[in-house]
């Protein structure tokens, strides 16, 4: 009995890795791959290349280097993207304009709708007899001899027979997308047309079995081109994991790379995401990336000081204010601004006095001298006021009473020298 445990994980990343295990079994030298890698670093001329989908967008100079390749001994084997057809970039010429396939559209099924009402019943008629053949659920015409063929049948295949030297093989295909060798320069070709193959043993005395259906197009083109070859093929199911055990399918794939040294296969062409990549080549990134972010988590939950409360909404004195700028300018190193600021008020207020120089108001060029017949202070003490660096606590304290007594006499004296104590 069979036990069906599914795919492995490998084998369901790389759909070509049964094929892989069968060549190495075989004798041959393979192995399996992906990316762009290969393409843009060629194996030697004497393998093999089979690309499961040849990717679209190609630039000229990779291409170029694959039929170079091919032309040296190299054996391409590959299916075409439909998207890779043509290039509508100036200058660029893909791969299958260059060997001369055509990729033809898909078949249409006819959907059974009369094309003119003088017509109905013949259409109708034919419709349904078309219809009834491209369905799975075919039904036999009335008098069949086997009451099998009154059921309805199982799941059949399509089958093409290809003769390959003096064998000639089956092999399943599932209707894709067919080839014109518009060129007309193919040495080997397999036709598109199938034959209708039921896989239980009670559905092969059916009628329909071995039912021919000619399409227009060919199923695999081969071209020799310098040295080499190129095979395109308009599918490559039959080579997949589950279905290179089926019919002719393994022998069709060694009889097609008998020839080379070491087959590559190339089962997918998708280039990984950047943050994949770092994944991988880079693992302790990410880790150390991890621990920054949990200790930087863990940091800003942590307790900085005391907690801090709101504060009492409480009215102050305005000396509070007057000495907490005081304090800000002090730790600020602003006292220099503050002391110049009072400075300037206080000439500004003697040259309104007509005490000093008009032409001095913005340059400050106190005359000291003038200043003392003015004042009644020493120079000394003007020189205090106006000139002297602020580096203390005391030489503010000097500067700012200086300037307080000179402006109570620019106000008319001290009202306090006629008070009685």
């Amino acid at each position: 009995y069979t036990i069906h445990t599914g795919s492995s994980p490998q084998a369901r990343k790389n759909p070509l890795l049964a094929a892989e295990e069968y060549l190495q079994q075989s004798g041959y030298r393979s192995e399996s791959l992906e990316g762009l890698d290969l393409l843009a670093a060629l194996p030697p001329s004497t393998d093999a290349l089979v690309i499961r989908r040849l990717p679209g967008g190609l630039s000229n100079s990779i291409t170029a280097n694959l039929l170079n390749w091919v032309e040296q001994g190299g054996h391409l084997v590959m299916v075409p993207n439909a998207n890779s057809q043509k290039s509508d970039h100036p200058g660029r010429n893909t791969l299958l304009e260059q060997l001369g396939i055509e990729v033809l559209e898909r078949e249409k099924s006819n959907c059974g709708c009369p094309k003119k009402d003088d017509e109905k019943t013949t259409s109708e008629s034919t419709d349904t007899n078309n219809s009834a053949a491209d369905n799975t659920s075919d039904q036999p015409e009335k008098g069949a001899e086997n009451s099998a063929s009154t059921a309805d049948p199982g799941p059949r295949n399509r089958i093409v027979y290809a003769d390959l030297d003096e064998y000639s093989v089956q092999l399943e295909t599932f209707r894709p997308r067919l080839l014109k060798d518009s060129s007309d320069t193919a040495v080997f070709k397999i036709d598109g047309s199938y034959f209708i193959d039921y896989e239980e043993e009670a559905d092969k005395t059916r009628s329909d079995q071995n039912e021919y259906t000619e399409r227009e197009g060919d199923w695999l083109l081969q071209y020799e081109w310098g040295l080499g070859r190129i095979t395109v093929m308009s599918e490559m199911f039959l080579f997949s994991n589950h279905r290179i055990g089926d019919y002719d399918h393994a022998y069709f794939l060694t009889w097609l790379l008998s020839e080379a040294q070491t087959i590559w296969l190339l089962h997918s062409t998708e280039v990984e995401s950047f943050l994949t990549l770092l994944w991988q080549k880079a693992p302790l990134f990410w880790l150390a990336l991890l621990v920054v972010v949990v200790l930087t988590i863990w940091r800003l939950q942590m307790q900085s000081g005391s907690p801090l409360w709101p504060a009492l909404d409480e009215r102050h004195n305005i000396m509070y204010h007057i000495d907490a700028t005081a304090q800000y300018n002090w730790r600020t190193n602003n006292l220099s601004a503050m002391v110049e600021g009072n400075r300037r008020t206080v000439w500004s207020d003697l040259i309104s006095r007509k005490i000093g120089l008009q032409t001095d108001r913005q340059k400050m060029n106190v005359a000291i001298s003038r200043l003392v017949q003015k004042t009644g202070m020493t120079e000394k003490q003007l020189q205090a006021a106006f000139q002297q660096s602020i580096e203390t606590e005391q030489d503010i304290i000097r500067t700012s009473k200086l300037m307080q007594r000179i402006n109570m006499l620019i106000s008319g004296g001290d009202k306090r020298k006629n008070d009685k104590e």
